[in-house]
């Protein structure tokens, strides 16, 4: 009798296991469970699981690789390939035979690194003395029929613009006048009484010496027919900061123009009046041409600046109008000069 109590106690403990085990596992899925105080709702009241479908294995497709077409690339390499022995095929190689020459300097690869050399040497000098040779036999493209480049054309080349930049001065006077601003207290502004002496004695310069912290209206070393006003307002109207300062002046229009600010040589002060004059067009393109001949007859862009709309797809139109150009270019007065300075000398 004691032996049946713990197999009694137990049986109904693996009854109700293996009810619960078939409950979970009944075709796959767990059967529909049972709501207290309600009837069957079922499992997919809750959640519903797709059927599982077998997918048929999928036959394995290898890619196949196309063979790349023999007539299509070997055109496409001979199209590639640059002309043999031209400059395209030298760029190519000759790194090529220059590196096989200095890693493994044997006799065929030194001989054939020295012969690509003398190849390319000997288109360089075909091509020099070509081009020498069509431009002597054109007008247009020969550079000393526009200014002198050697011999006596040159020294009187040089004499010439020297002689017009004196000019350009002396014309520059009917046009501008020169204001000094000077300092009583200042170390080097005496130093300038000089150099506006000359311009007043060799162009005929208009010059007023605007001086503060001086004692009377003279300045030791001034010629005396150059007037000193007393700053009393100019420098603070014409925004003067450091003395001395050399401007020029030019009624028309009342510009001013600073030239230095500072002690500067004659020479240097006399160029500087042209180079200002010319850049504001105090003096016209004439003058410029006259004073710089070594620009005359260069091709300016400015000629190619209203070009048709047609032309510029068209390389030979567009050569023809830069021919135009150059047979035409800027500045192409002739050399003249006063007849009274006509020996051209200072």
């Amino acid at each position: 009798m004691r032996c049946l109590i713990p197999f009694i106690v137990m049986l109904p403990l693996g009854l109700q296991l293996a009810h619960s085990q078939e409950t979970v596992k009944r075709d796959g899925r767990p059967e529909p469970i049972e709501v207290h105080g309600e009837s069957n709702l079922g499992w997919h009241f809750y959640n519903e699981y797709p059927d599982e479908v077998e997918e048929p294995e999928k036959e394995s497709e290898e890619p196949t690789a196309s063979l790349p077409s023999t007539s299509s690339s070997s055109t496409q390499s001979e199209e590639e390939l640059p002309e043999l022995f031209s400059t395209a095929w030298f760029s190519a190689n000759y790194e090529r035979i220059e590196k096989a020459a200095i890693d493994n300097p044997t006799k065929e690869n030194i001989r054939a690194l020295l012969v690509t050399e003398r190849m390319m040497l000997d288109k360089s000098e075909t091509f020099a003395r070509t081009k020498v040779r069509i431009a002597a036999n054109d007008p247009i493209l020969q550079d000393n029929m526009r200014i002198p480049m050697n011999g006596y054309g040159k020294s009187l080349m040089f004499k010439y613009k020297k002689k017009n930049y004196q000019l350009a001065l002396k014309e520059l006077t009917k046009k501008a006048g020169i204001f000094y601003f000077y300092d009583g207290k200042c170390i080097f502004c005496h130093q300038m009484i000089k150099a506006l002496n000359l311009l007043k004695k060799r162009h005929g310069w208009e010059i007023r010496v605007i001086a503060r912290n001086i004692n009377g209206n003279r300045i030791v070393d001034l010629d005396p027919s150059i007037p000193v006003v007393r700053d009393v307002y100019h420098s603070k109207n014409y925004q003067i900061k450091h003395w001395p300062t050399l401007s020029m002046v030019v009624p028309e229009g009342n510009q001013h123009y600073i030239i230095t600010q500072g002690v500067m040589a004659l020479s240097t002060l006399e160029r500087t009046l042209v180079t200002v004059s010319l850049e504001q067009k105090v003096l016209d393109d004439e003058w410029f041409y006259k004073i710089f001949p070594q620009e005359r007859g260069l091709v300016s862009q400015a000629q190619f600046e209203h070009l048709p709309k047609d032309i510029s797809d068209n390389p030979i139109k567009l050569i023809n109008h830069a021919m135009d150009a150059i047979a035409n270019p800027a500045g192409t007065m002739g050399y003249t000069i006063d007849s009274e300075d006509e020996n051209h000398e200072e």
